[in-house]
């Protein structure tokens, strides 16, 4: 959270070199033997999180972007991955480069106090809900 935005913040575990898979959604990992192994992008494993701040933050006017950051080492990241996909020494600059371009369009500060109250209102702080969620999650869906 920020005053010029939210931010949903993946750490990737993924060790080789990351490029760009056969499409949009999907990243090729190559190790160190060079096998290519696919993966679902973290940016698409994100995106519902993504849509639900969305909406849950619009009358805020509080934009949400979307970072993975790559977290295994040995790690390298292919230049034509997208921007918000990153290397960890990289995250520094993305957030600077951010607060810049906010700077310089004169935008209003987002709130961030009635953002995370926002947030708060929709968690369910129960111990159970944990619980509650996985087996939603993790159970058959009809066909």
């Amino acid at each position: 959270m920020s005053p010029f935005g939210a931010f949903v913040v993946m750490a990737m575990q993924l060790r080789g070199r990351v490029a760009p898979g056969p499409d949009s959604e999907t990243l090729s990992v190559f190790n160190e033997e060079r096998e290519a192994m696919l993966h679902t992008s973290p940016l698409r494993r994100q995106a519902a999180a993504v849509r639900c701040l969305r909406s849950s933050l619009l009358q805020h006017a509080c934009p949400v972007e979307n970072l993975a950051v790559a977290a295994a080492i040995p790690c390298a990241l292919h230049p034509l991955l997208p921007e918000s996909i990153l290397e960890a020494d990289e995250l520094y600059h993305y957030l600077r480069l951010r607060t810049i371009r906010f700077f310089s369009s004169r935008q209003r500060h987002v709130s961030v106090a009635r953002v995370v109250d926002a947030i708060e209102g929709r968690l369910d702080s129960r111990p159970e809900a944990l619980d509650e969620h996985c087996a939603r999650m993790f159970a058959p869906r009809p066909r």
